[in-house]
């Protein structure tokens, strides 16, 4: 079962494929990459469903689609995170028979066991979350007490005991802090939501769902760029072309689905 692919026509492809050809030159800067090649692919979605809780008591359910290609590529949580999309998960009612002819690539990992992975790890890091944040308003508070204020008026920088923990704090603050928001935005939750429990139930698939691989070949060699075919108007798949530049396996893989 999957979605039909709505394929662009040369046009409507140059039109989306153009800017993101790498250019050379000052003044009339031109492409100096080449298409070498296109090709529809099927990959594979399972839809999971899951439970919520939020700070305010509020409780419902939820379901988002794990790309289980990207997920089996994906080495660390923030990559992980990439492999969710909630918006196809709406369009998995429309999933209908594919002809023989259609181009499915193979599972690498299943989706129920990725939202699990994602949920434990966020349940792990909700804790540091809070200590990290404590911690860091502690480094501030410490860089305003009157020793520090006092050392101040004769050498301009601060402790740098103080200093460091300020930046070793802030920063790992800032990393969790952007994998809770990225994760609840691929929940289809919003950004901020404060999610007390985070419970996956069940999974539906794999549904497939057409990607158009176009191949770049260039003086700086080859490389990938994947558009979701899905709709009716198709669109750069951001996360897909990420991975592929950064995983030189599943562009290998892909190649050779898109040879067969």
């Amino acid at each position: 079962m999957g979605l039909r692919a709505s394929e662009p026509g040369e046009e409507q492809l140059e039109k989306i494929i153009k800017p993101l050809l790498r250019k050379k030159g000052i003044l009339r800067r031109r492409s100096v990459e080449k298409q070498t090649f296109k090709s529809i692919l099927y990959m594979p979605y399972d839809v999971v469903e899951f439970e919520y809780e939020l700070a305010g008591g509020e409780e419902g359910t939820g379901r988002t689609a794990v790309n289980l290609v990207l997920a089996g590529s994906a080495e660390d949580l923030r990559e992980l995170t990439l492999c969710l999309k909630p918006g196809l998960a709406l369009e998995a009612s429309r999933a209908s028979g594919l002809g023989s002819d259609a181009r499915l690539l193979k599972p690498r990992i299943r989706g129920l066991a990725v939202l699990k992975k994602l949920a434990d790890a966020r349940a792990e890091v909700e804790g540091f979350r809070s200590k990290a944040g404590a911690a860091l308003a502690d480094a501030r508070r410490k860089l305003m007490l009157p020793q520090y204020r006092l050392i101040s008026l004769f050498f301009p920088t601060p402790s740098i005991q103080a200093v460091m923990a300020e930046r070793t704090y802030a920063d790992l603050y800032a990393r969790v802090e952007a994998f809770v928001r990225e994760l609840n935005s691929r929940l289809g939750l919003d950004e901020g939501a404060e999610l007390t429990a985070l419970r996956p139930l069940s999974q539906e698939g794999p549904i497939f769902f057409p990607s158009l691989v176009v191949g770049l070949s260039g003086p700086e060699g080859d490389r990938l760029i994947v558009l979701d075919v899905s709709g009716r108007e198709p669109k750069l798949d951001v996360e897909a072309t990420y991975l592929c530049s950064t995983k030189p396996e599943l562009r290998e893989e892909l190649r050779r689905a898109a040879s067969a």
